[in-house]
Protein backbone atom coordinates (compact mmCIF):
# COMPACT_ATOMS: atom_id res chain seq x y z
CA UNK A 1 0.00 0.00 0.00
CA UNK A 2 0.99 3.79 -0.49
CA UNK A 3 0.19 6.73 1.26
CA UNK A 4 0.95 9.75 -0.53
CA UNK A 5 1.75 12.50 1.35
CA UNK A 6 1.06 15.09 -1.38
CA UNK A 7 -1.22 14.72 -4.54
CA UNK A 8 -3.55 17.04 -6.71
CA UNK A 9 -6.74 15.39 -6.67
CA UNK A 10 -8.32 18.99 -6.33
CA UNK A 11 -6.53 20.60 -9.54
CA UNK A 12 -8.86 18.36 -12.09
CA UNK A 13 -12.56 18.17 -9.94
CA UNK A 14 -14.12 20.41 -11.79
CA UNK A 15 -15.42 20.19 -15.31
CA UNK A 16 -13.27 22.37 -17.00
CA UNK A 17 -10.58 19.90 -16.16
CA UNK A 18 -8.87 20.32 -19.26
CA UNK A 19 -7.66 23.73 -17.92
CA UNK A 20 -5.39 23.22 -15.49
CA UNK A 21 -5.82 26.79 -14.00
CA UNK A 22 -10.08 26.09 -13.63
CA UNK A 23 -9.84 24.30 -9.98
CA UNK A 24 -13.01 24.33 -9.21
CA UNK A 25 -16.69 24.89 -11.35
CA UNK A 26 -17.64 28.42 -9.08
CA UNK A 27 -14.93 30.35 -11.48
CA UNK A 28 -15.72 28.51 -14.51
CA UNK A 29 -15.52 32.12 -16.05
CA UNK A 30 -11.91 32.84 -14.25
CA UNK A 31 -10.53 31.41 -17.64
CA UNK A 32 -6.67 32.16 -18.80
CA UNK A 33 -7.98 34.95 -20.61
CA UNK A 34 -9.46 36.38 -17.54
CA UNK A 35 -6.18 35.95 -15.43
CA UNK A 36 -4.35 37.57 -18.52
CA UNK A 37 -6.86 40.39 -18.27
CA UNK A 38 -5.86 41.10 -14.12
CA UNK A 39 -1.93 41.27 -15.15
CA UNK A 40 -0.48 44.63 -14.38
CA UNK A 41 0.41 46.59 -17.72
CA UNK A 42 4.30 47.07 -17.06
CA UNK A 43 6.33 45.45 -19.39
CA UNK A 44 7.98 43.59 -16.36
CA UNK A 45 5.01 42.14 -15.29
CA UNK A 46 3.99 41.60 -18.90
CA UNK A 47 7.12 39.05 -19.69
CA UNK A 48 6.97 37.20 -15.64
CA UNK A 49 3.36 36.23 -16.40
CA UNK A 50 4.30 35.04 -20.28
CA UNK A 51 7.07 33.34 -19.53
CA UNK A 52 5.57 31.18 -16.59
CA UNK A 53 2.52 30.81 -19.34
CA UNK A 54 5.30 29.25 -21.45
CA UNK A 55 7.15 27.48 -19.29
CA UNK A 56 4.09 25.27 -17.69
CA UNK A 57 3.03 24.82 -21.20
CA UNK A 58 6.06 22.90 -22.27
CA UNK A 59 7.54 21.83 -18.89
CA UNK A 60 4.78 21.26 -16.74
CA UNK A 61 1.91 19.69 -18.58
CA UNK A 62 3.50 17.62 -21.43
CA UNK A 63 1.00 14.51 -21.24
CA UNK A 64 -2.15 14.32 -23.64
CA UNK A 65 -3.19 11.59 -21.45
CA UNK A 66 -4.95 13.71 -19.23
CA UNK A 67 -4.31 13.99 -14.80
CA UNK A 68 -2.24 11.97 -13.44
CA UNK A 69 -4.21 11.90 -10.11
CA UNK A 70 -8.19 11.03 -10.08
CA UNK A 71 -9.88 8.36 -7.83
CA UNK A 72 -9.17 5.50 -10.64
CA UNK A 73 -6.14 6.45 -11.02
CA UNK A 74 -5.24 6.25 -6.72
CA UNK A 75 -7.11 2.76 -6.81
CA UNK A 76 -5.31 1.16 -9.50
CA UNK A 77 -2.04 2.03 -7.96
CA UNK A 78 -2.81 0.97 -4.69
CA UNK A 79 -3.17 4.11 -2.96
CA UNK A 80 -4.79 3.69 0.75
CA UNK A 81 -4.49 7.36 1.29
CA UNK A 82 -4.01 10.47 -0.45
CA UNK A 83 -3.50 13.69 1.33
CA UNK A 84 -5.44 15.79 -1.33
CA UNK A 85 -3.86 19.60 -1.28
CA UNK A 86 -6.49 22.16 -1.55
CA UNK A 87 -5.17 25.12 -3.70
CA UNK A 88 -6.09 27.51 -5.36
CA UNK A 89 -3.43 28.48 -8.60
CA UNK A 90 -5.68 31.80 -9.73
CA UNK A 91 -5.17 33.70 -6.29
CA UNK A 92 -1.69 32.54 -6.96
CA UNK A 93 -0.57 33.41 -10.79
CA UNK A 94 -1.95 36.50 -10.96
CA UNK A 95 0.71 39.37 -11.50
CA UNK A 96 -0.66 41.08 -9.00
CA UNK A 97 0.61 39.12 -6.21
CA UNK A 98 4.21 38.31 -7.63
CA UNK A 99 5.51 40.93 -5.36
CA UNK A 100 4.33 40.05 -2.16
CA UNK A 101 0.82 41.80 -2.50
CA UNK A 102 -0.98 40.37 0.91
CA UNK A 103 -3.34 37.62 0.84
CA UNK A 104 -7.46 38.31 0.38
CA UNK A 105 -10.26 38.06 2.52
CA UNK A 106 -12.24 36.02 -0.02
CA UNK A 107 -9.98 33.21 -0.30
CA UNK A 108 -11.29 31.17 3.00
CA UNK A 109 -14.96 30.69 0.90
CA UNK A 110 -13.23 30.01 -2.04
CA UNK A 111 -11.27 27.07 -0.28
CA UNK A 112 -14.04 26.18 1.50
CA UNK A 113 -15.77 25.34 -1.99
CA UNK A 114 -13.37 23.65 -3.52
CA UNK A 115 -13.09 21.23 -0.71
CA UNK A 116 -16.89 20.67 -1.16
CA UNK A 117 -16.44 19.71 -5.06
CA UNK A 118 -13.67 17.59 -3.81
CA UNK A 119 -16.25 16.04 -1.78
CA UNK A 120 -18.56 15.33 -4.02
CA UNK A 121 -16.09 14.34 -6.16
CA UNK A 122 -15.32 11.18 -3.82
CA UNK A 123 -19.50 10.92 -2.92
CA UNK A 124 -19.66 9.93 -6.74
CA UNK A 125 -16.93 7.09 -6.67
CA UNK A 126 -18.13 5.85 -3.22
CA UNK A 127 -17.17 2.54 -3.65
CA UNK A 128 -13.40 3.23 -4.39
CA UNK A 129 -12.94 6.26 -1.69
CA UNK A 130 -14.11 7.94 1.17
CA UNK A 131 -13.38 11.25 2.53
CA UNK A 132 -11.34 10.83 6.49
CA UNK A 133 -11.36 13.73 8.70
CA UNK A 134 -9.14 11.97 11.68
CA UNK A 135 -6.99 9.05 12.02
CA UNK A 136 -10.44 6.22 12.98
CA UNK A 137 -11.65 7.37 9.58
CA UNK A 138 -8.88 6.65 7.84
CA UNK A 139 -8.49 2.99 9.35
CA UNK A 140 -12.12 2.19 8.65
CA UNK A 141 -11.71 3.13 4.80
CA UNK A 142 -8.47 1.30 4.49
CA UNK A 143 -10.14 -1.59 5.96
CA UNK A 144 -13.01 -1.41 3.30
CA UNK A 145 -10.55 -1.40 0.40
CA UNK A 146 -10.68 2.37 0.19
CA UNK A 147 -8.58 5.28 -0.63
CA UNK A 148 -8.63 7.52 2.22
CA UNK A 149 -8.88 11.21 0.77
CA UNK A 150 -7.49 13.67 3.54
CA UNK A 151 -7.75 17.62 2.79
CA UNK A 152 -4.73 19.39 3.60
CA UNK A 153 -4.11 23.00 1.75
CA UNK A 154 -0.94 24.15 0.56
CA UNK A 155 -0.34 28.01 0.34
CA UNK A 156 -0.62 29.49 4.02
CA UNK A 157 -2.06 32.73 2.05
CA UNK A 158 -5.44 31.52 1.14
CA UNK A 159 -6.18 31.13 4.99
CA UNK A 160 -6.93 34.63 5.17
CA UNK A 161 -6.06 38.71 5.62
CA UNK A 162 -5.70 39.48 8.99
CA UNK A 163 -4.68 37.67 11.86
CA UNK A 164 -7.67 37.25 13.35
CA UNK A 165 -9.57 35.45 10.36
CA UNK A 166 -6.28 33.20 9.71
CA UNK A 167 -6.87 32.27 13.28
CA UNK A 168 -10.82 31.91 13.14
CA UNK A 169 -10.03 30.02 9.56
CA UNK A 170 -7.86 27.24 11.29
CA UNK A 171 -9.75 26.55 13.87
CA UNK A 172 -12.44 25.96 11.47
CA UNK A 173 -10.77 23.77 9.19
CA UNK A 174 -9.30 21.69 12.15
CA UNK A 175 -12.83 21.06 12.66
CA UNK A 176 -13.42 19.90 8.79
CA UNK A 177 -10.51 17.65 8.90
CA UNK A 178 -7.33 19.30 7.14
CA UNK A 179 -4.43 17.15 7.98
CA UNK A 180 -1.99 19.82 7.21
CA UNK A 181 -0.71 23.45 5.94
CA UNK A 182 1.77 23.86 3.50
CA UNK A 183 2.82 27.16 5.45
CA UNK A 184 4.66 28.81 1.94
CA UNK A 185 4.42 28.46 -1.35
CA UNK A 186 5.52 29.64 -5.27
CA UNK A 187 5.56 33.21 -3.88
CA UNK A 188 5.72 35.62 -1.47
CA UNK A 189 2.31 36.89 -0.16
CA UNK A 190 3.56 37.84 3.28
CA UNK A 191 2.56 34.54 5.45
CA UNK A 192 6.99 33.21 5.02
CA UNK A 193 9.45 33.86 2.78
CA UNK A 194 9.89 30.89 0.55
CA UNK A 195 12.50 29.15 -1.54
CA UNK A 196 12.36 28.84 -5.38
CA UNK A 197 10.13 25.93 -6.68
CA UNK A 198 9.77 26.30 -10.40
CA UNK A 199 11.40 23.24 -11.86
CA UNK A 200 11.67 25.24 -15.46
CA UNK A 201 13.54 28.53 -13.83
CA UNK A 202 16.71 28.11 -12.38
CA UNK A 203 16.97 29.43 -8.88
CA UNK A 204 18.92 32.67 -9.35
CA UNK A 205 16.29 33.35 -12.80
CA UNK A 206 13.58 32.97 -9.90
CA UNK A 207 14.65 35.21 -7.46
CA UNK A 208 16.15 38.03 -9.96
CA UNK A 209 12.23 37.62 -11.04
CA UNK A 210 10.31 37.70 -7.54
CA UNK A 211 12.12 39.40 -4.57
CA UNK A 212 11.42 38.73 -0.99
CA UNK A 213 12.10 41.11 1.82
CA UNK A 214 15.01 39.27 4.19
CA UNK A 215 12.73 38.45 6.96
CA UNK A 216 11.13 34.76 7.53
CA UNK A 217 7.75 34.46 9.01
CA UNK A 218 5.11 37.82 9.15
CA UNK A 219 3.00 38.28 11.63
CA UNK A 220 0.20 36.35 9.15
CA UNK A 221 3.17 33.33 9.22
CA UNK A 222 3.28 33.49 12.86
CA UNK A 223 -0.43 33.11 13.85
CA UNK A 224 -1.21 30.32 11.44
CA UNK A 225 1.97 28.44 12.96
CA UNK A 226 0.94 28.92 16.33
CA UNK A 227 -2.75 28.10 15.25
CA UNK A 228 -1.90 24.93 13.34
CA UNK A 229 0.26 23.98 16.21
CA UNK A 230 -2.36 24.47 18.91
CA UNK A 231 -5.24 22.51 16.27
CA UNK A 232 -3.55 19.40 15.81
CA UNK A 233 -3.00 20.60 12.27
CA UNK A 234 0.90 19.63 11.23
CA UNK A 235 2.73 22.22 9.89
CA UNK A 236 4.39 21.77 6.54
CA UNK A 237 7.71 23.22 6.17
CA UNK A 238 7.84 22.44 2.20
CA UNK A 239 8.61 25.06 0.24
CA UNK A 240 10.02 27.87 3.00
CA UNK A 241 13.03 29.46 3.42
CA UNK A 242 16.19 28.29 5.53
CA UNK A 243 15.16 32.00 7.29
CA UNK A 244 11.47 30.81 7.85
CA UNK A 245 12.98 27.24 8.52
CA UNK A 246 15.04 28.41 11.41
CA UNK A 247 12.17 30.86 12.79
CA UNK A 248 10.17 28.12 13.08
CA UNK A 249 12.12 25.95 14.79
CA UNK A 250 13.38 27.72 17.16
CA UNK A 251 9.88 29.02 18.02
CA UNK A 252 8.71 25.31 19.23
CA UNK A 253 11.86 24.44 20.79
CA UNK A 254 11.50 27.80 23.24
CA UNK A 255 8.00 26.85 24.28
CA UNK A 256 7.48 22.93 23.58
CA UNK A 257 8.07 20.81 26.48
CA UNK A 258 9.43 17.11 26.06
CA UNK A 259 6.14 16.01 23.55
CA UNK A 260 7.91 17.96 20.58
CA UNK A 261 5.51 19.04 18.01
CA UNK A 262 5.64 16.86 14.51
CA UNK A 263 6.38 18.78 11.48
CA UNK A 264 6.54 17.79 8.28
CA UNK A 265 8.31 18.18 4.67
CA UNK A 266 5.41 16.66 2.23
CA UNK A 267 7.11 16.57 -1.44
CA UNK A 268 10.65 17.55 -0.77
CA UNK A 269 14.39 15.66 -0.58
CA UNK A 270 17.64 15.94 0.63
CA UNK A 271 19.63 19.19 -0.15
CA UNK A 272 23.13 16.82 -0.81
CA UNK A 273 23.17 13.22 -1.46
CA UNK A 274 26.09 11.69 -2.00
CA UNK A 275 28.16 14.78 -2.15
CA UNK A 276 26.30 16.39 -5.05
CA UNK A 277 24.08 19.39 -4.55
CA UNK A 278 20.26 19.04 -5.22
CA UNK A 279 18.45 22.28 -5.80
CA UNK A 280 18.28 25.05 -3.08
CA UNK A 281 14.13 23.55 -2.73
CA UNK A 282 15.16 20.43 -0.61
CA UNK A 283 16.23 20.21 3.45
CA UNK A 284 19.82 20.46 4.13
CA UNK A 285 20.80 17.78 6.60
CA UNK A 286 20.31 20.38 9.34
CA UNK A 287 16.75 19.96 8.93
CA UNK A 288 15.74 16.79 7.82
CA UNK A 289 17.68 15.92 11.69
CA UNK A 290 15.22 18.48 13.19
CA UNK A 291 12.41 16.74 11.23
CA UNK A 292 13.07 13.45 12.68
CA UNK A 293 13.88 14.63 16.38
CA UNK A 294 10.41 15.64 16.02
CA UNK A 295 8.96 11.47 14.77
CA UNK A 296 8.39 13.83 11.65
CA UNK A 297 8.37 12.72 7.99
CA UNK A 298 10.17 14.01 4.82
CA UNK A 299 7.88 12.66 1.70
CA UNK A 300 9.75 12.34 -1.07
CA UNK A 301 8.79 14.54 -4.27
CA UNK A 302 8.49 12.26 -7.48
CA UNK A 303 10.16 15.51 -9.96
CA UNK A 304 13.35 14.41 -10.95
CA UNK A 305 14.92 18.16 -11.05
CA UNK A 306 14.76 17.82 -7.46
CA UNK A 307 16.06 14.91 -7.48
CA UNK A 308 19.03 14.98 -9.03
CA UNK A 309 20.96 18.18 -10.01
CA UNK A 310 18.33 20.55 -11.23
CA UNK A 311 18.88 21.26 -15.00
CA UNK A 312 22.43 19.44 -14.83
CA UNK A 313 21.09 16.23 -14.47
CA UNK A 314 20.04 14.09 -17.43
CA UNK A 315 16.27 12.95 -15.99
CA UNK A 316 16.03 8.52 -15.68
CA UNK A 317 15.00 7.67 -18.76
CA UNK A 318 13.70 3.83 -17.02
CA UNK A 319 11.92 2.45 -14.09
CA UNK A 320 15.15 0.69 -12.41
CA UNK A 321 16.96 4.36 -13.04
CA UNK A 322 13.55 6.20 -11.41
CA UNK A 323 13.40 3.69 -8.53
CA UNK A 324 17.17 3.86 -7.78
CA UNK A 325 16.99 7.75 -7.93
CA UNK A 326 14.62 7.45 -4.71
CA UNK A 327 16.24 5.06 -3.06
CA UNK A 328 19.32 7.14 -3.09
CA UNK A 329 17.44 9.86 -1.36
CA UNK A 330 15.76 7.31 1.04
CA UNK A 331 19.26 5.92 2.05
CA UNK A 332 20.96 9.25 3.02
CA UNK A 333 17.88 10.78 4.48
CA UNK A 334 18.16 7.15 7.05
CA UNK A 335 21.78 7.21 7.38
CA UNK A 336 21.95 11.13 8.61
CA UNK A 337 19.15 10.18 10.67
CA UNK A 338 19.98 6.97 11.89
CA UNK A 339 16.69 4.94 11.46
CA UNK A 340 14.04 4.20 8.63
CA UNK A 341 11.14 6.58 10.41
CA UNK A 342 11.73 9.31 8.89
CA UNK A 343 11.21 9.17 5.18
CA UNK A 344 8.13 8.59 2.94
CA UNK A 345 6.76 9.09 -0.43
CA UNK A 346 4.70 12.58 -1.34
CA UNK A 347 4.44 12.42 -5.27
CA UNK A 348 3.25 16.25 -5.85
CA UNK A 349 1.63 14.49 -9.22
CA UNK A 350 -0.31 17.26 -10.92
CA UNK A 351 2.05 19.78 -9.37
CA UNK A 352 4.91 21.03 -10.89
CA UNK A 353 6.14 17.71 -11.33
CA UNK A 354 5.99 17.35 -14.83
CA UNK A 355 8.01 15.76 -16.71
CA UNK A 356 7.71 13.08 -13.92
CA UNK A 357 9.85 9.94 -12.80
CA UNK A 358 10.63 7.51 -16.24
CA UNK A 359 7.34 4.55 -14.92
CA UNK A 360 6.07 6.69 -12.48
CA UNK A 361 4.12 9.30 -14.30
CA UNK A 362 0.69 8.40 -12.86
CA UNK A 363 -0.82 7.12 -9.62
CA UNK A 364 -1.92 4.17 -11.17
CA UNK A 365 2.07 3.45 -11.49
CA UNK A 366 2.71 3.54 -7.50
CA UNK A 367 1.17 -0.18 -7.20
CA UNK A 368 4.31 -2.21 -8.16
CA UNK A 369 6.75 0.64 -6.11
CA UNK A 370 7.30 -0.84 -2.93
CA UNK A 371 8.33 -4.00 -3.90
CA UNK A 372 10.92 -2.48 -6.25
CA UNK A 373 12.05 -0.51 -3.38
CA UNK A 374 12.54 -3.64 -1.26
CA UNK A 375 16.24 -4.43 -2.32
CA UNK A 376 17.79 -1.13 -2.95
CA UNK A 377 16.84 0.41 0.99
CA UNK A 378 17.68 -2.49 3.09
CA UNK A 379 14.63 -5.07 2.65
CA UNK A 380 10.72 -5.21 2.77
CA UNK A 381 10.49 -3.49 6.27
CA UNK A 382 12.32 0.02 5.28
CA UNK A 383 10.40 -0.12 2.14
CA UNK A 384 7.23 -0.93 3.78
CA UNK A 385 7.82 1.89 6.38
CA UNK A 386 8.81 4.47 3.50
CA UNK A 387 5.86 3.88 1.39
CA UNK A 388 3.32 3.72 3.98
CA UNK A 389 3.99 2.87 7.66
CA UNK A 390 5.31 6.35 8.97
CA UNK A 391 3.44 8.79 7.30
CA UNK A 392 0.79 6.57 8.99
CA UNK A 393 2.33 6.89 12.49
CA UNK A 394 2.86 10.60 11.74
CA UNK A 395 -1.10 10.47 11.09
CA UNK A 396 -2.01 8.65 14.22
CA UNK A 397 0.20 10.30 16.32
CA UNK A 398 0.56 14.07 15.64
CA UNK A 399 -3.02 14.46 13.62
CA UNK A 400 -5.13 16.05 15.66
CA UNK A 401 -3.50 16.55 18.73
CA UNK A 402 -3.53 19.71 20.13
CA UNK A 403 -2.03 21.75 22.43
CA UNK A 404 -1.45 24.80 24.58
CA UNK A 405 1.79 26.63 23.40
CA UNK A 406 3.42 30.07 24.28
CA UNK A 407 2.56 32.66 21.18
CA UNK A 408 6.04 33.95 19.39
CA UNK A 409 7.42 36.68 19.99
CA UNK A 410 6.43 38.99 16.97
CA UNK A 411 2.81 37.82 18.27
CA UNK A 412 3.13 38.37 22.40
Amino acid sequence: MIVDLHAHLPMHVAPDAEDALAPRRHRRSHTRDALRARRHSSIRDWLRYWLLEAASYVANYPDARGPAVTLPELEAGDVGVALSCLYSPLDEFDSRHFDGDAPEPDYVPELEALMRDVEGEVAQHASRAGIARDWNEIQKLIAAGKTAIVHCIEGGFLLGATPPQVRASVRHFAHLGIAYVTLAHLFYRQVATNTAAIPFLPDCVYHALFHQPPVGLTELGWTAAHACAEQGILIDITHMSNTSIAELFDWLENVEGPDKVAVVATHQAARVVDGCCTPDYNLSDKWIRKIAERKGVVGLIFCPHYLGRGARDRAPRSWDEAVALLAKHANYIASITGNWQSVAIGTDMDGFTKPGLHGLERARDLYRLEKALAPLVGGRANAAAMCSGNALRVLEQAWGKKRSLSLPPALA
